[in-house]
């Protein structure tokens, strides 16, 4: 959680909050110059109080495709460039992304 959320001027979930995400989809680059790709899903975030909030939200991420590079260099120079492959996909640690609040939820905040 980059930024802390306030409602009602109290702040209930803090900056740097704790959050939990899964990956959905994974697939690894391949060849013929596939790109990997991958998917990840926001799950819950921990609030001021200890409540874990459900979120709803996701990030994907593609490489780079080189499937034109190996069908050029598989025509023109050696069959065996269709072992070239695409590059894996990453997100990096600390990207940022949008996920909201699933439902209404109750916190306790202390006076």
């Amino acid at each position: 959680m980059r930024d802390g959320v306030y409602v009602d001027g109290e702040m209930v979930i803090a900056p740097g909050a704790d959050a939990i995400g899964t990956v959905r989809h994974m697939k690894d680059n391949n060849v013929f110059g596939i790109p990997g790709s991958i998917t990840i899903d926001a799950v819950s975030v921990r609030a001021v109080d200890g409540t874990m909030i459900p979120l709803q939200g996701s990030i994907s991420a593609q490489g780079k495709s080189n499937t034109a590079l190996a069908i050029v260099v598989g025509l023109v120079l050696c069959p065996l460039a269709i072992a070239l492959h695409g590059e894996n996909a990453t997100i990096a640690s600390g990207t940022i992304f949008t996920a909201r609040v699933v439902g209404m939820q109750s916190i306790y905040v202390e006076p």
